[in-house]
């Protein structure tokens, strides 16, 4: 006994010269930390296990306790729509975590210091509501806000610019993700709960809780209310459907909204951060889920759910009531998308069948104000977005009215004519009386790089940007008796940046596509045509000296530009990248073009698709770059051609591709669906019909009708070809082929290896406007010899140039030994023999979280045999 109280004074007197910082932890059962707090600020009980260190007479804090989680159990699903993207943060720490494995919780603490740069805190109470309208300090407040789900993903001074940039605008309020489910840690960004066989662990340090109270700190540094979303309905982030799979394996989507194992997750990861947070005014309202409905990205639903609405209403009763009952100081929300039942539905919004019922909802009494959302390109109202928008607003302010509570269109978006479409909305807004607005999404230029943009994205210093922002000062003027001068869009309006929608869309007609970068102004302006042997833009000599980049369109914007950025500083002009991404399963991240089921084909000309490619073009050309852009695979990597015979001739071999007539119809649909959309951008350089077509793929078969001396793909080329320059006069067309011969007496296995191409027969095509070749000797068993080899192939292919006349390109080549020297000697005869061009396989580049993928060939800068093609384009072009 009297050790033990000695052991415990000489432990305090160690801690007297230890001071807590603000906002850090001083306090609580367990804590053995300082309990003094520096800079005369007090240490203050928020609840029995944690105290904080706040300002004196302080109320507000950004607390940073660890309180734990619970749970035995497990289940199983995914999700997929709006697809919102994850960025990488450029800091990287480490995380504390607490964790427990049966139904007993337990705690432990962390201290986190939050503070933001930027100046005090502004507001200091609690949003209320009355009637219809929200209060702060006795005075209206205005929802005048903005969607940013990524803000944790990103350092902490991209946080504060972000703020920064959407306090600019005049806006007050930002909708942000409390949520961020694993079951492996990541490496980059905030996550909140990781999972491993049922047991959740919520992470409370400096990745995950600690780094969303930055996000806090920083939102009340910059004036603005944070309206925090716990889970997700669809599998970004993981959400509903991470409890699913961990708790109820096997079950469906919608038992996250029935299963009490999974209801005793939920609130018990709902109760860290209400009570992390319960005494922060910062936070607005705390929502049960984005956009919940029966089912989520995979589409499951039990017949259980109750599609009208019934089981998500009951659910929501449940939940939101559980949070009042341990948090009176925030408001409540639903996060749906206001769906509505009606009996006589005029379009599918109004009685979809996805479990939401919209006024139903508005009448549960623990949500305090109602939530909905308007995205008429991904609903079906893509015709008439304008005008059907405006409807759409006007009947939630009806619901509003009727309910006699606030209601939110918290989230909006169109990819086309955005300013003035918005423009349209916000008065309508405005005038019918809607509570407040908050737009999809906020966008942010940091120093290395923008925000992701899925087509919605609004960036300072757009027009878009300045109707947002008078839209704002209008529905203040509004609520305090001040000129609302009406929101007009400028005269000549341009958007953020342009894709398509955010959600998977089947389509054959055509898109028209405006796409801007970040970057400078693009140089080549014109189409690519052939004269002779030659490339020619705007009648001069236009110079194929390039790489291969297939990657482009599974990276983050920034990255995107980065690419090109290291490619152009070579001197390189051409990137060839590939047009196709075919899948049976939505992919969790990353770029698709066309998903298939059961032989049906969809087209994504989402932001996850066509969209995230308008991208890639836009980055192009304001690098200077041409692409050459590849529209199908020989190979299984990508989906290919296997996944069409798969689908649409099951158990047909890989060379009925070229032959079957089902087949070549839906490639013609996917053909045309790429040639519309870009068939005036003269940033592409040409079409390829396919990725080393041969009679056989990846597994290896082809049947007997396929003419291996090549007679079989060279009839296809004719046809695919000739059908391309029948919708498109502006580009060029290649076959993409590997170049191989058909010699009566080859010298090796590449000038006669019957893989059902024929070079020279190829080049006879008058649809094809060049010929390809690539250069493998170490896959080709040219091994031993591979530099000589390789030296003679470029030869051999450039007199097939000066035979057919027609421009010929080493489109892809590689070695992984002696690539210096091997490369030096190639592109020295590439020069020197009149070849037209080259592009190497493959391009490398190194991006704040990694380089991209390197399968032995890619060439990063600084390296010397990067040297090596700088020197070769600068050759080629001095040649001319």
């Amino acid at each position: 006994m009297v050790l033990k109280a000695f052991w415990a004074v000489a432990a305090l007197a160690g801690l007297v010269s230890a001071q807590v910082g603000q906002w850090g932890q001083c306090g609580g059962i367990n804590w053995t930390g300082a309990t003094q707090c520096s800079g005369g600020w007090v240490c203050t009980e928020l609840n029995p296990y944690y105290y904080q260190c706040l300002a004196p007479a302080s109320t507000s804090t950004s607390s940073s306790h660890t309180t734990t989680t619970t749970s035995t159990s497990k289940s199983t699903t995914t999700t997929t729509t709006k697809s919102t993207t994850t960025t990488s943060s450029t800091t990287k720490s480490s995380s504390t975590t607490t964790t427990t494995s049966t139904s007993k919780s337990t705690s432990s603490s962390t201290s986190t210091t939050t503070t933001s740069s930027t100046g005090p805190p502004k507001p200091t109470g609690f949003v209320t509501v009355s009637g219809q309208k929200f209060l702060l300090n006795g005075a209206e407040y205005i929802v005048a806000g903005t969607n940013a789900y990524w803000l944790a993903q990103y350092s902490n001074a991209d946080i504060d610019q972000a703020f920064s940039d959407i306090a600019a605008a005049g806006l007050t309020t930002v909708r942000t993700w409390g949520f961020n489910e694993v079951t492996s840690i990541p490496n980059y960004g905030a996550y909140y709960q990781s999972w491993s066989n049922g047991v959740p662990t919520i992470n409370t340090g400096s990745t995950g809780l600690g780094k969303f109270d930055y996000v806090v700190s920083s939102a009340k540094a910059h004036g603005i209310k944070l309206v925090v979303t716990l889970t997700n309905n669809w599998s970004d982030y993981g959400g509903m459907d991470i409890y699913v799979s961990q708790l109820n394996p096997g079950g469906t989507h919608d038992t996250f909204y029935t299963n009490p194992t999974i209801i005793a997750a939920y609130k018990s990861y709902i109760n860290t951060w209400v009570t992390r947070y319960l005494n922060e005014p910062t936070i607005l309202s705390w929502e049960l889920a984005n956009e919940p409905r029966c089912s989520g990205s995979t589409g499951s639903a039990s017949s259980a759910c109750v599609t009208s609405g019934a089981t998500i209403n009951q659910w929501a009763s449940t939940i939101s009531a559980y949070i009042k009952s341990i948090d009176s100081n925030h408001l409540v929300a639903l996060g749906d998308e206001g769906w509505y039942q009606w009996a006589n539905p005029p379009t599918y919004p109004y009685a979809p069948g996805v479990g939401i019922d919209f006024d139903l909802n508005l009448k549960i009494t623990t949500l305090d104000y109602g939530t909905f959302h308007s995205y008429p390109e991904s609903w079906g109202q893509a015709a008439n977005e304008s005008a059907w928008g405006v409807q759409w607003i006007s009947d939630h302010a009806n619901s509003q009215k009727t309910a006699n509570k606030p209601v939110i269109l918290e989230e909006f978006g169109v990819t086309v004519n955005q300013p003035t479409i918005y423009a349209g909305w916000l008065n309508t807004i405005i005038s019918s009386g809607l509570t407040g607005f908050q737009y999809w999404q906020a966008g942010s230029t940091f120093p290395d790089g923008t925000t992701y943009n899925d087509g919605y994205a609004v960036y300072p210093g757009t027009d878009v940007y300045t109707v947002l922002e008078e839209g704002a000062a209008d529905l203040k003027a509004r609520e305090t008796g001040g000129k609302v001068t009406s929101v007009t869009a400028p005269a000549t309006s341009t958007t953020s940046t342009t894709t398509s929608s955010t959600s998977t869309t089947t389509t054959t007609t055509t898109t028209t596509t405006t796409t801007t970068s970040s970057t400078s102004t693009a140089t080549p302006t014109g189409f690519v045509t052939v004269s002779g042997q030659k490339f020619l833009l705007n009648g001069v000599d236009y110079i194929v000296s390039g790489t291969n980049a297939y990657w482009l369109a599974q990276y983050s914007n920034s990255d995107i530009d980065q690419a090109f950025s290291d490619i152009a500083a070579a001197g390189l002009t051409t990137v060839r990248t590939w047009g196709f991404n075919e899948v049976t399963s939505i992919p969790n991240y990353g770029a698709y073009y066309q998903s298939w089921s059961n032989g049906v084909a969809t087209i994504n000309t989402g932001s996850t698709g066509l969209g995230k490619f308008d991208y890639v073009v836009s980055s192009a050309k304001a690098h200077g770059i041409k692409l050459v852009v590849t529209l199908t695979n020989n190979w299984s990597d990508y989906g290919g051609m296997d996944v069409y015979v798969s689908q649409l001739n099951p158990g047909g071999t890989h060379d009925t591709f070229y032959t079957n007539p089902t087949i070549i119809a839906a490639y013609k649909n996917y053909i045309n669906t790429w040639v519309q959309r870009y068939k005036n951008e003269p940033t592409i350089l040409s079409w390829e019909l396919a990725n080393e077509p041969r009679c056989s793929g990846s597994t290896g078969s082809a049947s007997s009708a396929c003419v291996t001396t090549g007679a079989t793909i060279n009839q296809w080329a004719s046809t695919i070809s000739a059908y391309i320059k029948s919708i498109d006069s502006n580009h060029l067309v290649a076959l993409g082929d590997e170049g191989w011969y058909q010699l009566a007496n080859p010298p090796t296995y590449p000038y006669a290896p019957n893989v059902g191409i024929d070079f020279n027969l190829n080049l006879k095509i008058s649809t094809l406007d060049y010929g390809t070749f690539h250069s493998y000797p170490e896959s080709w068993g040219q091994a031993a010899n591979e530099s000589a080899w390789g030296l003679q192939w470029i030869s051999d292919h450039a007199t097939s140039q000066k035979n057919a006349n027609k421009p010929v390109v080493l489109e892809e080549f590689g070695t992984t030994v002696n690539q210096t020297t091997i490369y030096t000697g190639w592109l020295n005869t590439v020069v020197s023999s009149g070849l037209t061009g080259f592009q190497y396989w493959q391009a490398g580049s190194t991006f704040p979280d990694g380089t991209t993928y390197n399968d032995g060939y890619a060439v990063y800068p600084g390296t010397a045999v990067y040297s090596v093609v700088e020197q070769g384009a600068a050759n080629l072009k001095a040649r001319g």
